[in-house]
């Protein structure tokens, strides 16, 4: 029995340690362009995001029904949500995984944001909207300090 569980503590251990095979030139190579162009994607995502919010807040002012533009900020985040699943699960570089842990960290202030934003036009509160734009503020910031390191 306590064999049993030694060599399950001694795995566990080796796992959480980060112990992993070496890797060749070639792949690391190739996980750093995959993961290089998805962190693009995302940016470019990010600038699409940003423009659609725009709209539909231009259009809100302009008489859009609220439930409108809860259902587009909703779709928003949602889309949000699933880029950051995808994210999470990619593999990096060792070089570059502050760079991801900044993406996942901006994509958490944008999801939060986007909430804060959907709680504004549900309750009608300017808390909700000042926070949700100050989220969002420092995702754009995030993003963009990602972006000159992707893109130099």
């Amino acid at each position: 029995m306590i064999k049993k569980y030694g060599i399950l503590l001694f795995a566990l251990l080796f796992i959480l340690s980060g112990c992993s095979p070496e890797i060749t030139p070639e792949e690391r190579e190739k996980i750093t362009v995959q993961f290089v162009n998805k962190a693009n994607d995302i940016l470019e995502q990010h600038e699409n995001g940003k423009k659609m919010l725009q709209q539909v807040m231009d259009q809100v002012s302009k008489g859009m029904k609220r439930t409108k533009a809860q259902n587009a900020i909703d779709q928003g985040r949602k889309v949000t949500e699933r880029i950051k699943q995808d994210l999470f699960g990619t593999p990096v570089p060792e070089d570059m995984v502050q760079l991801k842990e900044k993406i996942l960290l901006a994509l958490d202030k944008r999801i939060k944001g986007y909430q804060q934003l959907f709680n504004y036009y549900d309750f009608q509160d300017e808390k909700y909207l000042k926070k949700g734009e100050e989220l969002l503020n420092e995702a754009d910031q995030l993003f963009h300090e990602v972006k000159d390191k992707v893109n130099p």
